[in-house]
């Protein structure tokens, strides 16, 4: 591997640098993971702006290249972030614990449910980097009757889900570009707001305004293990399951179990929490 790097770095490529090689290379390897346990299909197009996001700051120092000449690339500065509210390019311009929240609008029989009774699903992705820690956690809604309504409802979920764990400055993530807008605003009364998704912001700033959030719109591409989650709501047949596979958890007991498992709402019934 290290003979590989050598020669492209000696290729006198513009864009040949040993941080665009390796966030290349990582991002590739993000790519293959995400499709290989989530199913989450990442094209090229997705990978390069994953890469291209990354700091460019960061020179990798190796003994045996002290005498080439890096050639730095003018990337997008981490903290230039968009407006929130706004579409964010990529998740991995944004630190600290990410939310991402879906829906599966059309509401259907849930198995899990006592005779398997109509309900919006509902999925919830939560990364928690600096605790390598992550969580996939599928629960289901009452029926809705827009897009625009279920996807409220996921983020309100979301909200909730952050206080109980009390995840500080988190960043929620959204595949639908004008609740991200009317979530960072944070008035309910705006006359453009539409009536079906008050209550479900309501609650959401109810639950966030102390954790310091920040709000943002993200691709459906970006999303996709939330809305996998989603989807799997419908079709999950088996009982309930809250569990934990983290090795940040493997010698004490994990709080997201601990936290979730009588996890009580009058709209929102939990069917599965994986950590991990």
């Amino acid at each position: 591997m290290h003979s590989i790097l050598i020669a492209f770095l000696r290729m006198g490529h513009p864009y040949g640098s040993i941080s665009n090689i390796l966030n290349f290379l990582w991002c590739l390897w993000k790519a293959r993971n995400d499709y290989l346990f989530d199913r989450n299909k990442a094209p090229p197009h997705h990978v390069h702006l994953a890469a291209k996001a990354l700091s460019s700051d960061a020179y990798i120092d190796l003994p045996h290249l002290s005498q080439m000449q890096v050639t730095p690339q003018v990337q997008l500065p981490l903290d230039q972030l968009p407006m929130q509210g706004r579409t964010l390019r990529s998740d991995l311009l944004v630190s600290g614990p990410k939310i991402y929240s879906d829906a599966a609008f059309r509401s259907r029989k849930v198995p899990s449910l006592p005779q398997g009774e109509v309900a919006t699903g509902v999925g919830i992705y939560i990364s928690l980097a600096q605790d390598q820690v992550n969580m996939q956690i599928e629960a289901s809604a009452p029926p809705t009757i827009s897009p625009l309504h279920a996807e409220a409802l996921a983020l309100s979920f979301a909200a909730q889900v952050a206080s109980k764990l009390n995840i500080l400055r988190p960043t929620f993530l959204m595949d639908f570009l004008s609740l991200s807008s009317v979530a960072a605003i944070g008035r309910i009364v705006e006359s453009t707001t539409p009536w079906c998704i008050r209550k479900p912001l309501a609650t959401f700033f109810k639950h966030a305004t102390n954790l310091q959030p920040q709000v943002f719109h993200i691709s459906r591409e970006i999303n996709g293990i939330a809305h996998n989650v989603a989807q799997q709501v419908l079709h999950q047949c088996v009982q309930p399951e809250v569990c934990c596979f983290a090795s940040a958890h493997r010698h004490t007991s994990c709080p997201v179990v601990s936290l979730l498992s009588n996890f009580q709402d009058q709209e929102f019934v939990i069917h599965d929490v994986h950590c991990y």
